[in-house]
């Protein structure tokens, strides 16, 4: 491991807000952070694939020796709906993430989320609560696969008669 930054990160910081970056800690292509007053801390030795997106406007913690597929999100916070503003008002929230977790690729991680120790979590899952440490987790998503029925429909003609 070393610290690298990969083409076209991007990094925001607004209103106050701050990074924290332990030793060895790598970003690849296309990541994208963004801070508005809220406080990002990463400990060493943390990857971060492709096409991640950090949102923070209050908190989020990442554990040492953590690995981050591709694609994944970190929101610590929503957009509240009830209020007149929706677009300026926020219900903010944490996220903790635990030392040695695999976080497979296009998992999204919403606020008031802790994931334990040695955890991973599958690709594509949606995360949203507290997860145990050592555990594995996935979204078990069903495919349905139907017969498709055909419907006969009536044709009708107009054959109009002709005398000869």
């Amino acid at each position: 491991w070393s610290d690298r930054v990969g083409k076209n990160f991007i990094l925001r910081i607004n209103a106050g807000g701050s990074i924290v970056l332990g030793p060895r800690v790598s970003f690849r292509d296309n990541v994208i952070v963004n801070i508005t007053g809220g406080k990002i801390n990463i400990k060493g030795d943390v990857f971060f694939n492709d096409m991640t997106c950090i949102n923070s406007r209050n908190c989020i913690n990442i554990g040492q020796n953590t690995i981050v597929g591709q694609g994944v999100f970190f929101y610590d916070h929503d957009h509240d709906y009830n209020s007149d503003s929706v677009k300026d008002n926020y219900i903010l929230g944490t996220i903790e993430v635990g030392k040695n977790v695999w976080i497979g690729s296009r998992v999204t991680v919403l606020r008031d989320s802790k994931i334990g120790d040695s955890s991973v979590i599958g690709a594509m899952s949606l995360i949203k609560g507290n997860i145990s440490s050592g555990t594995l987790n996935y979204t078990k998503k069903k495919l349905v696969n139907k017969e498709i029925k055909k419907v006969e429909k009536s044709v009708e003609t107009n054959q109009s008669s002709r005398k000869t």
